[in-house]
């Protein structure tokens, strides 16, 4: 065909099979093939990417029919100038200069900076890849994941050997793979260690993630030995050999249906020849325009020798092998980009391999080269740093309250409690609270009724909170909610999602605590009131954070079953039903979905030899659902559910009505109940419901949402309880746009971002998927995490407090005590244009603008792009810059930032005159000086015992021995050995 003028072809297939064999074919010409699916693509991604290739190339791309159904359509170009602003980053190899850090750089395309010990003679490389900054390393793709390929580790080592002043590479085991990201990149660390008496050198290859999470230590990749290499030679300039010659031609094919899918890059084996049962040769090359100077031995190219291994007398074409370990390596020249091979047996699975230029010229010798399958499940678990579960940590509990602050016990279930504690003010609603006489409670302490169910527990709940949030009399009012256990409760476990998005969107203003019965317990109450959600167990204190899990692996699926997936024609429920078939070996597959249809999916996973069928029903009607499950075979009984069905109807919390709380719950928890108790009689390997991390740390919006995904997680929880098969994933964002996710905007994935949030592409996902149902967790959270963005946060999570660490030392004030000062020496036009920057910087960051700047001063909040949820996080930001309480409507109540500014100025402490203001600023100083400091730099009870003789000699002294001394002035240090003075008396 390509003798006959066609330069472009098109696969269709699940994989580009065809396309790796076809570029064998002709692979000096300028033909493109172009796969329309990729194993390791999600289907969306790989067919606009065909699209487009075909587009480029001249084809003529029916677009009207592409687009048919999304709504897309074309528009005219603006008339006037675009406002432009580049954001790409340049890929460069180069590390930069590094030696402002006090470290001497390294010109190796994969290292940075090398610096010896102060003492003893050792020495450390450090350097940083990613698929961006190389992406070459992009076309070794192993079972789906970017390995880092074994020839690369062995360069570093020959790189360390070179400045080390060692004959080369002693031996080099391998320990556990090292993946990249599809986003950031992986720091890497080679330490050579000071050399023995014979002249050896332990070497050690470590690396880990960037962005770097605070939690993540290194992990240990290789390890080996430099020293003296006796170097060996052959001559191999008498080319081509006298041997047979071996057929190559679907070597690349046949590795990719063994998993191991490599780019141009990597398909560097050209011919093979092979003397009887003996040793192989063979001829590698990179491509043309690779560069090759900086390296000793180019790892795509050495990685192409060890190819041909597949050749030898017996070796299993089925498999695919990798380099495991070395020994003896050594260069004799650096820089080729073709090379001649011999390799010889020397053992089982183990060669030795003598390399030359294309002259014959010797180039490296390795002494034995051992290799080994690598599986799915050894690179699954090497990526077990996006795998959470909740553990709870024994929390420490402040003072009594009940005598320094005003509380008030609402509504019904708290008589006990009541008596307990001896709070004489009991209310049965929060009109009555309001209506009495006395100054209104500094916290109002409400029991969550439970009974009825998740879906009713959560809409009594909505209606506390919005009666409670919608009086301004109960601004300064903390709400103190006691449920019962949220792990297995079902019911409190709702009530705690739907309050976790209350604090999201009210900052500070929410407690949610579970009370067992223990009169100890009700005594504890006080001293967990400051915090977010506590549980309180026979008077001990517990608050959730959660820990990573190391993968384990995956688990084998029943083949003979029929594995049922709801919400299995959406993309999620789709993605599954292609990984259960094509990776797990599933061949049943019955998907429910509301609309059923799923035509070209049938047709797919059909071609793929599985047997699909698709049913048209609501997973939450019980009826329905029997039906269903009735017309299932009884020869291929259903063996495995996956719940993945949800929707999502998103607001913040005062625009919420019960009939849109209940829609949301009715599709996750009513579809989860009702498969829960029709399952039961079946013996089910596996029952997996697709729950949100929205559950577990609450998201801004989202209540109903949240609530229904935690009470998925406690019926995991109490299915585990019971002997049943159940696994809860709170799943994080995906990369892929779905039903649930499609809506999001661009400042919603700012402000994900902001919070650490990270997109997981599908694939990553789905190897998640496989890693959590092996690990021996009721509930997991699946979900990418950049500590370090979470790290800057002003004010992180209480959750996530497990996986941060901050620096101890102090620092500096910023926010409202030192805005308030900076005002105070300013003139009255300075103040409105610190205020206004300080509007216009929130707003930017809210709306994910580029720069300030970019917001008109004179703008209209509901043109830049206000909705009620921006509006609450702008709310939030403003509030915590300058002190000042405002209400979630301030971007309608205040049309834009100038109006904002102005009214900021009116609540803000100014004049000067204020004592009140001057000392409480005083008191936030020390209330941050104590927040810095870790638990182990304090004695506590030393601190609390002089607190407290403060506030008793503030309470004898304040009528008649006004303390005149300005609070103001006094430096940390000043007012710590005050508070030591009256401890001391």
């Amino acid at each position: 065909m390509h003798e006959q003028g066609v330069d472009t072809f098109v696969e269709l297939g699940p994989d580009g099979v065809l396309s790796a064999a076809g570029q064998e074919c002709l692979p000096d010409s300028d033909a493109a093939f172009l796969p329309v699916l990729r194993r390791d693509s999600p289907e969306p991604d790989s067919v606009s990417d065909c699209l487009g290739r075909l587009h480029v190339r001249g084809a003529a791309v029916d677009w009207a029919a592409y687009y048919a159904g999304t709504g897309a359509r074309q528009v005219d170009l603006p008339t006037y100038p675009f406002q432009r602003q580049r954001y790409w980053l340049e890929a460069d190899e180069d590390g930069g200069d590094v030696s402002a850090a006090g470290l001497d750089g390294d010109e190796h395309p994969l290292l940075g900076a090398v610096v010896e010990f102060a003492e003893g003679n050792g020495t450390i490389f450090t350097g940083r890849i990613s698929r961006r900054t190389h992406p070459w390393l992009g076309d070794h793709l192993v079972h789906g994941a970017v390995l880092v390929p074994g020839s690369a580790l062995a360069e570093l080592a020959l790189r360390a050997a070179e400045e080390a002043g060692c004959g080369g590479v002693e031996e080099l085991t391998l320990e556990v793979p090292l993946t990249l990201p599809e986003n950031g990149g992986v720091q890497l660390q080679l330490r050579v260690e000071e050399a023995d008496d014979a002249g050896r050198r332990p070497l050690t290859i470590h690396a880990r993630p960037e962005p770097r999470d605070h939690d993540e230590g290194w992990t240990c990749h290789a390890r080996g030995v430099l020293g003296p290499v006796a170097a060996a030679a052959a001559d191999l300039t008498s080319w081509p050999p006298e041997a047979a010659v071996v057929d190559v031609s679907s070597c690349y094919a046949e590795l990719a249906d063994a998993g191991l899918v490599y780019g141009p890059r990597f398909q560097g084996l050209r011919q093979v020849w092979r003397h009887g049962d003996g040793d192989l040769y063979a001829e590698v090359a990179l491509p043309e325009d690779s560069d090759t100077t900086r390296y000793g031995l180019h790892p795509a190219l050495l990685d192409a020798a060890v190819h041909a291994i597949r050749y030898l007398s017996g070796a299993d074409l089925e498999s695919a092998a990798l380099p495991f370990a070395w020994s003896g390596v050594c260069l004799h020249a650096v820089g080729a980009s073709e090379l001649r091979v011999r390799i010889a047996p020397a053992g089982k699975d183990t060669v030795t391999v003598l390399l030359a230029d294309g002259t014959g010229a010797p180039v490296g010798s390795i002494e034995s080269l051992t290799v080994r399958p690598v599986t799915s499940d050894q690179i699954a678990a090497s990526n077990g740093g996006s795998l959470f579960r909740t553990i709870w940590v024994p929390e420490s509990m402040s003072a009594s309250r009940t005598g320094t602050q005003r509380w008030a016990l609402v509504g019904p279930g708290l008589e006990t409690l009541a008596e307990t504690l001896q709070v004489r003010r009991t209310y049965a609603d929060l009109a009555e609270c309001l209506s009495d006489g006395d100054e209104l409670p500094d916290l109002v302490v409400i029991a969550a009724t439970t009974t009825g169910g998740a879906t009713r527990a959560t809409v009594r709940m909505l209606d506390t909170v919005q009666a409670w949030s919608a009086e301004p009399r109960f601004a300064s009012t903390r709400l103190v909610v006691c449920t019962g256990d949220p792990e297995v409760d079902m019911a409190s476990a709702a009530v705690w999602g739907f309050l976790r998005s209350v604090q999201a969107e009210n900052p500070g203003r929410v407690a949610v605590v579970a009370l067992d019965e223990d009169p100890a317990s009700y005594r504890a109450l006080p001293g967990v009131a400051d915090a977010p959600e506590s549980s309180v167990r026979s008077g001990r204190a517990f608050a959730p954070r959660l820990e990573r899990v190391p993968g384990s692996g995956s688990v084998e699926w029943e083949a003979g079953g029929t594995v049922l997936v709801t919400g299995g024609t959406g993309v999620l429920g789709r993605a599954v039903a292609r990984h259960l078939v094509a990776e797990r070996g599933v061949r049943r597959l019955l998907l429910l979905s509301r609309s059923g249809g799923a035509d070209d999916l049938v047709g797919e996973l059909a071609g793929l030899g599985a047997e699909v069928s698709v049913a048209a029903c609501d997973v939450a009607d019980r009826d329905a659902v029997a039906g269903v499950l009735a017309s299932v075979p009884a020869e291929f009984p259903v063996s495995a559910v996956v719940h993945a069905a949800g929707v999502v109807d998103d607001g913040v919390v005062s625009s919420l009505s019960a009939e849109r709380v209940e829609g949301v719950l009715r599709a996750k928890v009513g579809g989860a109940v009702v498969l829960d108790e029709l399952t039961r009689p079946l013996d089910l390997s596996a029952f997996v419901l697709f729950s949100s991390a929205a559950g577990v740390l609450g998201a801004a919006g989202q209540s109903a949402y949240s609530a229904a995904n935690a009470a998925l997680d406690a019926l995991a929880r109490r299915r585990r309880a019971e002997g049943l098969p159940a696994t809860s994933l709170a799943w994080g964002l995906w990369a892929e746009r779905s039903g649930i996710t499609g809506g999001l905007s661009d400042s919603d994935l700012a402000r994900m971002a902001r919070s650490g949030i990270v997109p997981m592409p599908s694939g990553e996902a789905l190897r998640l998927f496989d890693n959590a149902l092996a690990a021996d967790d009721a509930v997991l959270v699946p979900m990418r995490l950049n500590t370090a963005a979470l790290a800057g946060q002003h004010d992180i999570p209480a959750v996530l407090r497990g996986l941060v660490r901050r620096p101890q030392r102090r620092i500096a004030m910023s926010g409202p005590r030192s805005l308030v000062t900076r005002l105070a020496g300013q003139s009255p036009a300075e103040r409105r244009q610190t205020v206004l920057d300080l509007v216009r910087r929130e707003v930017a960051a809210v709306l994910a603008y580029g720069s300030p700047e970019l917001i008109g001063v004179e703008q209209a909040f509901q043109d830049l792009g206000f909705d009620s949820l921006s509006a609450v996080e702008l709310r939030n930001r403003v509030s915590a810059a300058t002190d000042v309480r405002l209400s979630a409507t301030v971007v309608f109540d205040y049309a834009n930032p100038t109006a904002l500014a102005e009214h900021l100025l009116t609540r803000l402490p100014l004049d000067g005159s204020d004592p009140t203001a001057s000392v409480s600023a005083e008191l936030d100083r020390l209330e941050a000086a104590l927040a810095e400091a870790s638990a182990e730099q304090l004695d506590r009870s030393r601190i609390t015992m002089r607190l407290t003789a403060l506030l008793a000699k503030w309470g004898e002294d304040d009528n008649d021995h006004p303390d005149d001394r300005d609070l103001s002035t006094v430096t940390d240090d000043e007012l710590f050995g005050l508070v030591d003075e009256l401890g001391s008396n």
